[in-house]
């Protein structure tokens, strides 16, 4: 199976913690990205060539310091799970919430882990 990278969990908040930079809206721009894309990317979603430079240009570190390989299908899922959360908060509803509007909508049973 394929693999994808992304950044190693909890990187972007202990940056934070031990560089004293007091929010995710300072962090992400320090490194040129909106707060929203920091987000994606510290809950799994893919970062772009763009973002990894950043990492090194800001941080000091390198790709395999900062960014690990996960296969796939795991990462999908978690893409997709944090899509439903982010659409979730900004319609002010909860996961299950949209899934089950999606799930009307579409008549088909729509699978993820947020929804339980």
């Amino acid at each position: 199976m394929a693999s994808r990278v992304r950044i190693k969990p909890g990187l972007l908040k202990r940056l934070r913690d031990i560089r004293e930079i007091p929010s995710e809206d300072h962090q992400a721009r320090l490194m040129g990205f909106d707060r929203t894309t920091l987000r994606r990317i510290d809950a799994g979603g893919v970062p772009s060539a763009a973002f990894m430079a950043a990492m090194w240009e800001t941080f000091g570190l390198g790709l395999g310091e900062a960014f690990e390989f996960v296969e796939n299908e795991s990462l999908c899922k978690t893409e997709r799970d944090v899509e439903t959360g982010m659409v979730a908060t900004e319609l002010g509803m909860t996961a299950s919430e949209i899934v089950a509007r999606a799930e009307r909508a579409t008549g088909e049973y729509v699978r993820t882990e947020m929804a339980a």
